[in-house]
């Protein structure tokens, strides 16, 4: 049986940061790049958790995405790494 797999891409936004795009441009990018692919969800979350959020929309599975090596040395070794289940963190 071939099982295909959801992907869900959320832009997790924080009041008190902003990105080098907006938020609108950056979702509208991605969007864009999902084009075609039936699988993909794009979408955004303020005022929460990354674990509350994938726990409220039974995302299994985080690979979240770092923006530089020093936060990858980061994040790599710790509870909260690119790879790490909801209900571990």
């Amino acid at each position: 049986m071939i099982r295909k797999t959801k992907v869900v891409v959320c832009v997790m936004v924080h009041a008190n940061t902003t990105g080098r795009l907006p938020v609108a441009e950056r979702l509208d990018r991605l969007r864009a790049a999902a084009t075609g692919m039936s699988n993909v969800t794009v979408g955004s979350h303020t005022g929460g958790l990354l674990v509350g959020y994938c726990r409220r929309a039974g995302i299994d599975v985080v690979v979240r995405g770092v923006r530089s090596t020093s936060g990858h040395s980061r994040h790599r070794d710790g509870p909260t790494g690119p790879w790490v289940r909801p209900e571990a963190g």
